[in-house]
């Protein structure tokens, strides 16, 4: 399938592809939502084979900025629906920020990581956090 791209659903803990089938795996907003993100980790590193890249983005929940930036919007707006927002929040992003990035770079030393918007690399001062990790097997 040279140049086509193919979506599918599945659980990014097991994942139907072989062992070494993908060039990269991108996984937008989605370990902050699952119980046991570093088996998610694992399964993406056995999928992509080696030099390939994993692109990981996630929300600096948790850290100041996003917090703030939380009273200011979403939060806000949910309010006014009568939606408890901090409820959903807790219960949805069961991975802060900090443990995320603590699990990637123990177990992923071939990385680049991008903070957005203040690019210093500290979740308390970031709304998003996108890593690139470097499949080395």
């Amino acid at each position: 399938m040279d140049g086509l791209v193919e979506f599918a659903v599945m659980d990014a803990a097991a994942l139907s592809f072989p062992s070494y089938a993908l060039d990269q795996v991108v996984a937008a907003h989605i370990l902050e939502h699952i119980p046991q993100p570093i088996n998610a980790l694992k399964e993406w590193f056995r999928v992509a084979r080696d030099g390939g890249l994993i692109s990981i983005v996630l929300p600096c929940d948790r850290g100041m900025l996003w917090r703030f930036g939380r009273k200011l919007g979403p939060r806000n707006s949910g309010v006014k629906m009568e939606i408890d927002h901090d409820y959903w929040m807790a219960r949805e992003h069961v991975n802060s920020i900090f443990n995320l990035v603590s699990l990637i770079s123990y177990y992923f030393p071939y990385r680049h990581d991008s903070w957005f918007p203040s690019r210093i690399a500290c979740p308390d001062v970031n709304l998003f956090h996108v890593t690139h990790l470097r499949v080395k097997k």
